[in-house]
This record gives C-alpha cells, sequence and structure tokens, in this order.
C-alpha cells in the first residue's frame, strides 16, 4: 500500500509539470456594417494681427477638430490551439505499464504463498514467497505506469482548439474638419528673436503690443500656454515680419548711407523695405539706402550680395545648397512675381534664359521669356567660364530687389552659380 501510495503522489507531482504549448491566431470574418463615428478631438490655435504704428493688435481664436470616422465592423475569430508534447507517448505507456502490473497482482492468487525454504535470512526467516515475489514485481510497472498514464491524461485533457468569435472594428477612413470656432483668453507671449518672451494680456481674445515694448529686438513667433504654437496666415506672418523690422530699425542708430559698411546698409535696406509696408514715409530713406547698394554694386564692391557662391563647386551642388523658392523659366507663374521685385528680395531663385548683353564689368542682362533680368556676376565666379551674347544659360541666385543702370530698370539677381547650356 505504501507504494501504491507512492506511485499516486508520483503522478500527481508530474502532472503539475505537464507543459502545455499554447498558440493563439486570429482570422478575419465577414464585414457585418459601416457606419460614420463623429469624434471631437483637440484642435489649435491661431491669430490675425492688424497693426497701425507703433501698436500691433492680435486676435486670437481657438477651435476644435471636428473628424469623422469611417468604420468598418468584422466578426474576428480567435482560434486558440493548445497541445501536449509526449500525451500520446505517456497515454500509451501509461495504460500497458499500469495494466500489466495491475494484471499481475490480479494473478497474484496463482502463485504459492509458502515461504521459500532454501534460503533463510540471518535472522532465521525464510525467503519471501512466490506470491509475494510477485506481488514486488507488479508494483513496479504500476509505480512507472500510473504517473505515465495521469500525465498522459492531463495532456489530452488539456489539448485542444477553443473558438472565440468577437466583433472589431477598424478606421476605413477619416475626415476632419475645423469647427467650433471662438475667440479665446489665455497666456499669450510673444518671442523675440533673443529669446525673450513678452507676456501679453488678452481680453476677448485680443490683445495689444507696443514696439517699445520689443526693445529694439526682432518679434518671431506667438506662443499660447507656453508650449503652443501660435499659427498665423501669410497676411498676418507679413505683418508680423514688417512690424520686427519697424521695432529692429528703432533701435538702430541712425548714420548716412554712405557712412555705413556694406552689411549694415543690406541689413538696414532690408528692414526698411519690409517696414515700409507699415510707414509708407521710409519710402525717401529706401530709395537713398537702394541708391547708395546700387552705387556700390556697380563698382563690384565685394559684399555687396550675399555671400555664398565662392564656396560652390557645381551647379547641382548650389541646388542642394540653395533650394529655389521660385522658378523664374518660361511659362512659370512666378515670372508675375518680378513686378514685385521688392518683396521677393532675399528669395533663391533659377533662371533659364537667354544672355542679351552686358551693361556693366559684372552685371549682364538675361532674358527669360520675354521678362529681362539683370544678373550681378560676382568677379570670383567659381565656374570658371564666359557667357557671351544669346548663350543659353541656367543659374541659381538670389533676387536683390530692383536695379537701376543707366535710363534702365530691372530686378536684380545676384547669380551664386551659373552654367550654360544646350
Amino acid at each position: 500500500m505504501k507504494r501504491l501510495a507512492l506511485a499516486l503522489a508520483v503522478a500527481v507531482c508530474s502532472a503539475a509539470c505537464v507543459h502545455v504549448e499554447e498558440t493563439v491566431r486570429t482570422e478575419r470574418g465577414p464585414l457585418l456594417r459601416s457606419f460614420d463615428r463623429p469624434r471631437v478631438v483637440t484642435g489649435g490655435v491661431r491669430a490675425q494681427l492688424e497693426a497701425k504704428w507703433p501698436t500691433l493688435t492680435v486676435h486670437l481664436e481657438g477651435y476644435d477638430t471636428c473628424r469623422t470616422e469611417v468604420v468598418d465592423e468584422y466578426a474576428e475569430d480567435r482560434i486558440t490551439e493548445r497541445s501536449t508534447s509526449g500525451a500520446a507517448a505517456g497515454l500509451s505507456t501509461g495504460v500497458v505499464m499500469t495494466a500489466v502490473g495491475l494484471g499481475v497482482l490480479a494473478a497474484q492468487g496463482l502463485f504459492s504463498d509458502a515461504p521459500n525454504r532454501d534460503t533463510i535470512d540471518a535472522a532465521g526467516y525464510y525467503g519471501p514467497s512466490p506470491r509475494q515475489v510477485a506481488r514486488g514485481w507488479a508494483l513496479v510497472p504500476v509505480v512507472i505506469g500510473v504517473p505515465a498514464l495521469v500525465v498522459g491524461i492531463i495532456g489530452v485533457v488539456r489539448s485542444g482548439t477553443d473558438t472565440q468569435t468577437v466583433k472589431v472594428e477598424q478606421v476605413a477612413s477619416q475626415a476632419d474638419r475645423e469647427c467650433h470656432q471662438r475667440a479665446i483668453d489665455g497666456p499669450l507671449q510673444l518671442v523675440t528673436e533673443r529669446g525673450r518672451a513678452l507676456e501679453l494680456k488678452t481680453e476677448g481674445g485680443r490683445a495689444e503690443v507696443s514696439a517699445a515694448a520689443l526693445e529694439g529686438a526682432g518679434a518671431e513667433r506667438l506662443v499660447f500656454y507656453s508650449d503652443r504654437e501660435v499659427a498665423l496666415d501669410q497676411g498676418s506672418t507679413e505683418l508680423l515680419a514688417a512690424f520686427s523690422a519697424c521695432a529692429q530699425l528703432e533701435g538702430q542708430q541712425v548714420a548716412a548711407p554712405e557712412l555705413l559698411s556694406i552689411g549694415s546698409l543690406l541689413q538696414r535696406l532690408e528692414r526698411s523695405r519690409a517696414c515700409r509696408r507699415l510707414r509708407p514715409e521710409l519710402d525717401a530713406a529706401v530709395g537713398r539706402l537702394e541708391a547708395e547698394l546700387g552705387r556700390r554694386r556697380e563698382g563690384g564692391e565685394a559684399g555687396a550680395f550675399l555671400p555664398g557662391a565662392r564656396r560652390l563647386q557645381s551647379f547641382e551642388e548650389a541646388v542642394a545648397a540653395y533650394p529655389p523658392r521660385l522658378h523664374l523659366v518660361a511659362g512659370s507663374a512666378d515670372l508675375g512675381r518680378l513686378d514685385t521685385a521688392e518683396a521677393i528680395a532675399g528669395l533663391t531663385v533659377l533662371v533659364q534664359g537667354t544672355v542679351l548683353e552686358g551693361v556693366t564689368a559684372n552685371i549682364g542682362v538675361v532674358q527669360v521669356d520675354g521678362r529681362q533680368l539683370f544678373v550681378f556676376l560676382p568677379s570670383d565666379a567659381p565656374w570658371g567660364q564666359d557667357f557671351g551674347d544669346g548663350s543659353a544659360v541656367e543659374l541659381i541666385g538670389t533676387m536683390a530687389g530692383l536695379q537701376t543702370v543707366g535710363e534702365r530698370t530691372a530686378p536684380l539677381v545676384r547669380a551664386l552659380y551659373m552654367r550654360a547650356v544646350k
């Protein structure tokens, strides 16, 4: 009995060690339905600017994003497959061994119960009878077979496949639109180029800032609640740039154009052109600055344009270093922007046209689809070739406003890299 109890204990312990491998797979079923799901998600903040020198007015507006999702609902089968390695082998081994052991135990009555008188131990006892020997040998397959049988049965019971059908949703598409526009109040900051943040007080979605508060620094952007960038439309962006330029001019010392270094001259002219949108009285000052710059350019003064051409080694490198914002080529709509050459000063351009003539040592005329441009060629140009009249050329350059040479006035492009084309 003790040996049989030991066999059962071993069987129970073995059952706890049965390893069941489980695999889960998913199979998509049929489409059940499609429906629209409206949602409201976080929107943004934008502003429109008004300026009347020296005050900038901000109109702050918040909005939500109303999202409509098209949702497809499917039936989905989640199939769980469980298997136990060796369950079949354990079961068969357990059945055979247990059957053999129990068969011998059942047949033990066929053996003699008389002790073995051929052997005697030191205590004077005869050896075990044939029935006792048979019973002892019968327990061996039982001890082996019962645990194997239990493990096999548990493995078979735990093995199998379960299928669970559930409904799942998948967003097929979505459409967003702005909604719930309203004037909002809250912490609003005007960040300057020096990293300083001016706190603006909003009331009814409206805030004002004076140019004096900028202390000669340029304004870069508006921030709401310290981390939300305030979006500006194109007109407001240009207005902020003009107000910023005016504030920077207020912080500069006024000097005659001919006394300015070339860097200061270019900087003051750029800011004056931008500020002129708010302060038309600067027209005369812009004219004097342009005249001085034109005199220096005609003389080929180094630094009269933005640096960069001498560092370029190929046309491809120039395109990569100065991606063109405008394409002045035949049929391009960008050619119409030459009518406002001062407004596009500083933008990089790609020009494809024909050389008409050279008017000074450093300035030539290129014609593009009936429009004429002055092209400034630096004295240390890296391309190492001349372009005769009638040559087809393409160049990467920067717009530099209008230039007057003799009695002719035309938009001016400073060439960063130029090459002939076939």
